[in-house]
């Protein structure tokens, strides 16, 4: 009998969260990987939008805005896309270079000197071609580990994109974990039942001492991002690893999931979907807290952190909007009602270019759709 769309389908789904396959994947693209050096690699079968479009969009937006300002590079390029762009889709793309780089140069972000171009090259596997390195431009090197026509890793099955979506078929396994003990289950890969179990057991003993495994493991603070003119610091760490300095602050809050040191204010959001609605529940407290806090203390500062840089980043842009003026000012009490009356979208984008352009990790868009309907939208929490 010939099997149905339906069991194909169903057959393709558990094969894409098989355990032994999405290891020997990893391990297939992470060889490639090690394997690239430089490249340059014009064309492309398929890229992310990512790779494909968006750093590219940048590389172009960069070197138009940096001519118009400082002269240089003297010769700006055309923008540069793989071949899996189309050709319409690529003029339509050019054709708004020119506004985006307008743009750039009438925001708060600080516009780099680019004494050179910068280019964005390929590299797509199985190819690595050979490199020739200049001084003409600055290469940006985009590289696609994983393969659009999977190897045969029988009697296991090539996924692509085999680190993603970790939490369907990792089953508590981190990156972490993985590296410490790569060899060992190259070792066991075509084993299933043993390869499973020996996953299981590493996590458990993880567990052991580790309450909660970060699928990013942040030991420790990143490093303060200080968010220019404010008297805020942004950090990416974990719960019990707010900087030894706190003492520095008037006031430190983690907005993670974790247990925290005393007099730390932990908001305990979640991550994925469900921290999104725990956002906006907190969002209002949150601000208005720090704010108060501000208010005491006038020449005070105060640390945001967070597991990843998302929900930190996403609070300072909020806080910023709602009690600081354009000049980076904390707003009085006495003022701030109007100045909250008057938020807009434009508000929001230039607090969230104050906070990338010091370093800060730009928030998700689902984040900031939160940050806006808190502030602008139908049930904002000012009017």
């Amino acid at each position: 009998m010939i099997p149905g769309a339906r069991d194909i389908d169903k057959q393709l789904r558990l094969e894409s969260k098989d355990l032994a396959s999405r290891l020997a994947s990893i391990r297939h693209d992470a060889a490639f990987v090690n394997s690239v050096a430089d490249a340059f690699y014009p064309l492309s079968l398929r890229f992310p939008d990512a790779l494909a479009k968006t750093v590219p969009i940048w590389c172009a937006v960069l070197n138009t805005a940096s001519h118009n300002r400082y002269g240089v590079p003297e010769i700006v390029p055309e923008l540069c896309t793989p071949s899996s762009v189309s050709p319409s889709e690529h003029a339509q793309i050019a054709s708004r270079v020119t506004g985006w780089a307008d743009e750039l140069l009438r925001s708060d972000l600080q516009v780099p000197r680019l004494g050179r171009p910068l280019c964005p090259v390929f590299v797509h596997p199985p190819d690595i071609p050979h490199v020739h390195l200049g001084t003409s431009q600055h290469s940006v090197v985009l590289l696609c580990a994983s393969a659009t026509q999977g190897p045969s890793l029988s009697p296991l099955t090539y996924v692509q994109g085999a680190g993603d979506d970790h939490e369907n078929w990792a089953q508590g396994l981190t990156p972490e974990l993985y590296w410490r003990h790569e060899r060992e289950f190259a070792a066991i890969a075509n084993d299933r039942a043993v390869l499973e179990d020996r996953v299981h057991e590493i996590v458990a003993q993880a567990k052991t001492t580790h309450m909660q495994l970060e699928w990013f493991s942040v030991a420790a603070a990143s490093g303060d991002t200080h968010v220019c003119d404010t008297p805020l610091d942004l950090a990416v760490c974990a719960p019990g690893s707010i900087p030894a300095t706190k003492g520095y602050y008037v006031l430190c809050v983690y907005c993670s999931q974790g247990t925290v040191a005393p007099g730390v204010l932990c908001l305990n959001i979640s991550s994925g979907k469900k921290g999104l609605a725990e956002f906006s529940e907190r969002l209002h407290t949150a601000v208005d807290t720090i704010t108060a806090v501000l208010d005491k203390h006038p020449h005070g500062k105060v640390l945001l952190a967070c597991s990843d840089g998302h929900l930190s980043g996403a609070l300072a842009v909020a806080l910023l909007a709602a009690s600081f003026d354009d000049t980076r000012q904390l707003t009085g009490p006495a003022s701030r009602a109007e100045h909250r009356k008057s938020i807009t979208k434009d508000t929001t984008k230039r607090r969230l270019q104050w906070v990338v352009g010091s370093g800060g990790t730009a928030p998700s868009r689902a984040l900031l759709q939160r940050v806006n309907s808190f502030l602008i939208g139908p049930q904002r929490a000012y009017r």
